[in-house]
């Protein structure tokens, strides 16, 4: 039974110690059943509709999807196309991509309107 020190404001306050068997398994690919090394980074978005006071539809903006595909992938059934960017068969296409890279935009943008900083 591992057990660990729990610390608060650098003091010694504890010991958590659970059952098992040590640490859990990396999930397995999705295609081959290998264990997973990557996860499918494609970001969706979702065109959304402003309405006008009589319900009609003005304008359509899109908005990113706060979550990526995390399909599990192991690194042979990956398709890579930056040093951390891979994506699953479904979402290897060139309009996946193209999609994938402006959600990833819109995305970045929104977190720099409100005052977030995501680290590379």
């Amino acid at each position: 039974m591992p057990c660990e020190p729990v610390f608060d404001k650098g003091k010694l306050v504890g010991w958590m110690c659970r059952r098992g068997r040590g640490k859990p398994k990396p999930p397995r690919c999705y295609k081959c059943g290998a264990p997973a090394t990557c996860l499918c980074d494609h970001r969706d978005m979702e065109p959304s509709y402003l309405e006008d006071e009589y319900g009609n539809k003005l304008r359509k903006i899109w908005l990113p999807h706060m979550d990526t595909c995390n399909r599990p992938m192991c690194a042979t059934c990956a398709h890579h196309y930056d040093p951390d960017t891979d994506f699953c068969d479904e979402h290897n296409s060139e309009i996946a991509r193209v999609r994938s890279a402006k959600a990833e935009q819109l995305y970045q943008e929104q977190l720099r309107a409100l005052g977030i900083e995501e680290e590379p």
